[in-house]
């Protein structure tokens, strides 16, 4: 029989939809081995050959399909399959939908909205403002979402959106955000609506912007000339629109329209003569005062408060000059004008009446110190009614006078050969009414740095820390003053007073104080002055005792390497005064004892180290030395070892017997010895162990056998 096949896969849906790709799985079943061939889209292909049972599979992808199957035994015997359409499709990505569009201009108070769309359904999605900010997670249930911009930074702004769907296709986009709140303008003063007046001042605070104009009614906008206020310009009267504009970086802008009804006071004009001038008793002053409407009253007065005590002044308003109403020289006309309104004008002139004096300066100014011989000097004067002469005297010299003409104005220099010192030169000056006014203008000449005199002590002296150091020091100018010790480069210390120095604590040897003084004009000076700080001493006391706390009278004490000794008094006491400060060696002796040094002992200077030494005083031995029959042995020698040696190693002292056999040995310090004794035809004897007091003779005689 011929083979059976069969689809298990695809289903027996005809026109079937699958997602990225689809499983052919076909079961055959047949008696004989079998060829399996999957015919699709016209394309035999034999999946399985010599089969008998089982599943065979094949995955195929996107794409639309018609297929069958057929299987062909040995013998010839095909069993087939219906046929099948299939269609598969590939995964499309989320569609992501962001609400205002790319490059928008948006404020803080603004949203974006965030919508994704996938044909097989959303795993998540995520947003994130520029790099550095966190990324917020979105999971399907929260799409559509609404970002919030409240927190975002001004400026440009990158939104980055990714989405993914349940089959993993991935999709990010990007968009591009101008993020800013408007300009604030805010009216500060006066309130909307005010009544203002020329010249005065429109206050306004204006926030988050960089450019910012304004326009009265509708003329051209001006930039702000000062932060942030609007002078009100003469206008006619009645109402008028202010309208202020603001805009920031990012083209956000705010236009704000304000009215205000500007309201225009009398208008004070001085015709003639010029403000400042020189006026005669009987001149005229001529005044014009006009108004938009009608000008109710002007008071004048002469250096006081017209409104409360001035004088009326009628059309044409001209004011006839009387000097008994003014000072004798600068005076001050305050006019006061008011209208039928209301609205008052004051201003304020200056006239100078009777006998005014000239008025002089001088640069350099009186009391000023040069270093030029020739300093030439500048003397500027102004008189209202005019100047007439100027003559200066040089010092030593006679007057000069030069005709200054009867300006108003004159400057003129003038140069004298100043000495060094102080010089004075008069000047007077003279307007043509006969006043005059004189000086004597002083100017320093400065030709030398600064003198430093030393007072105390004489330069080479011997100092000691505490002590005071005077100085004088003298220029022609103002000058300041340092010292330093032993550096001509610093650093440099101000002086205690004027001028002197404390000293400090220096060590033992020569030392330069340097002083450095410059003065107002440039002129420094460095000098030095050497000065000696002798060795600090100090003293050595202390006690010589024996061995048994008994003083030693008559010890010599000395400080090893130098010329400072004493000599114990009956107290066994010393003093060595006057010893440098430092460390030594310090030795006591005397004859009859042994000497003791004490070592690295350190004398303070103004101070005492005390001492104490402890000398042993000295022994002997003596004896006889026999033979065995009581007979005295001359020239035998009498060795001391010792005590213990049994007479042998390093002797301490040596001797030989006289002729009465007799010996001493002398100077020994206290202690046990070993005797020995050696002579010809006689074996060696040693005695063993024998004391030696402080001050004490032991006796050791010694009987030798021949």
């Amino acid at each position: 029989s011929a083979p059976t096949v069969s689809f298990v896969s695809p289903t027996p849906d005809d026109g079937a939809t699958y997602r990225i790709s689809a499983d052919i799985i076909i079961n055959i079943t047949s008696d004989e081995p079998s060829n399996l061939t999957l015919e699709w889209n016209g394309v035999n292909e034999t999946v399985c050959t010599d089969c008998t049972e089982g599943y065979v599979e094949k995955v195929i992808g996107p794409g639309d399909y018609t297929f069958r199957a057929y299987a062909t035994d040995a013998f010839g015997h095909t069993g087939w399959t219906e046929e099948r359409v299939v269609h598969v499709v590939e995964n499309m990505p989320p569609v992501i939908d962001v609400t205002p569009a790319n490059n928008s201009v948006l404020t803080h108070s603004d949203t974006i909205t965030i919508d994704v769309t996938d044909d097989v359904g959303l795993d998540y999605v995520t947003y994130q403002f520029d790099c550095w900010t966190h990324a917020v997670y979105l999971s399907p249930s929260d799409i559509p979402a609404t970002v919030d911009l409240g927190s975002v930074d001004d400026g440009v702004r990158t939104l980055t959106v990714t989405a993914r769907d349940v089959d993993v296709p991935v999709v990010t986009q990007g968009y591009t955000y101008t993020v800013s709140d408007a300009p604030v303008i805010t009216l500060v003063s006066p309130a909307n609506g005010s009544e203002v007046h020329p010249g005065d001042t429109i206050q306004f605070d204006i926030t988050g912007s960089t450019d910012e104009e304004y326009a009265w009614d509708d003329g051209a906008m001006t930039p702000f000339a000062t932060e942030w206020n609007v002078t009100v310009p003469t206008v006619a009267d009645g109402l008028h629109t202010l309208t202020v504009r603001a805009e920031n970086v990012y083209g956000m802008s705010t236009e704000e329209v304000y009215t205000f009804y500007v309201t225009q006071p009398p208008v004070i004009t001085l015709v003639s003569p010029a403000n400042g001038s020189h006026v005669n008793d009987g001149d005229t002053i001529d005044i014009e005062v006009t108004d938009n409407g009608a000008v109710a009253v002007v008071l004048y007065s002469w250096n006081c408060d017209p409104e409360t005590e001035g004088r009326v002044l009628s059309p044409p308003y001209d004011l006839t000059v009387d000097y008994s109403e003014m000072l004798p020289d600068e005076n001050h006309l305050y006019v006061y004008a008011r209208d039928n309104e209301g609205l008052e004008t004051v201003v304020e002139y200056t006239f100078f009446g009777e006998n005014t004096l000239p008025t002089v300066s001088f640069d350099p100014v009186n009391g000023s110190v040069t270093t030029e011989p020739d300093q030439e000097v500048e003397i500027t004067m102004h008189d209202p009614s005019g100047l007439s002469t100027m003559t200066y005297t040089c010092p030593g010299g006679s007057p000069t006078t030069v005709d200054l003409g009867g300006s108003t104005d004159a400057t003129e220099v003038v140069s004298c050969a100043w000495s060094p010192g102080v010089n004075t030169m008069h000047v007077e000056v003279a307007d043509v009414d006969g006043g005059s006014v004189s000086y004597d203008y002083v100017i320093v000449y400065d030709a030398d740095a600064p003198t430093v005199t030393l007072v105390s002590p004489a330069e080479g002296s011997d100092i000691d820390a505490g002590d005071t150091i005077v100085l004088e020091i003298t220029d022609e100018s103002e000058f300041t003053a340092l010292y330093s010790w032993d550096s001509e480069t610093g650093p440099w210390s101000d002086f205690d007073a004027e001028w002197n120095v404390t000293v400090p604590s220096l060590d033992t040897g020569t030392h330069t104080l340097y002083v450095s003084v410059t003065d107002s004009v440039g002129h420094s000076n460095i000098v030095s002055f050497t000065f000696n700080v002798p060795p600090h001493t100090g003293s050595f006391v202390g006690y010589v005792r024996d061995t048994f706390g008994n003083p030693v009278e008559g010890a010599n004490v000395s400080v090893d390497g130098t010329d400072y000794w004493n000599v114990t008094n009956s107290d066994g006491y010393f003093v060595i005064a006057g010893v440098p400060e430092g460390s030594y060696n310090v030795t006591a002796n005397k004859s009859g004892y042994t000497s003791q040094t004490l070592y690295n002992q350190y004398v303070v200077g103004g101070g005492s180290t005390s001492l104490t030494f402890y000398l042993a005083q000295f022994g002997s031995i003596e004896g006889t030395v026999y033979d065995w029959f009581s007979n005295p042995v001359s020239g035998a020698t009498v060795t001391v070892y010792p005590g213990g040696s049994g007479c042998t190693g390093s002797a301490v002292a040596s001797t030989t017997t006289a002729a009465d056999g007799t010996y001493a040995v002398h100077d020994l310090i206290p202690g046990w010895y070993d005797v020995g004794a050696r002579a010809a035809g006689y074996s060696d004897v040693c005695i063993t162990y024998r004391a030696v007091e402080p001050g004490a003779t032991t006796v050791v005689d010694i009987v030798m056998d021949s």
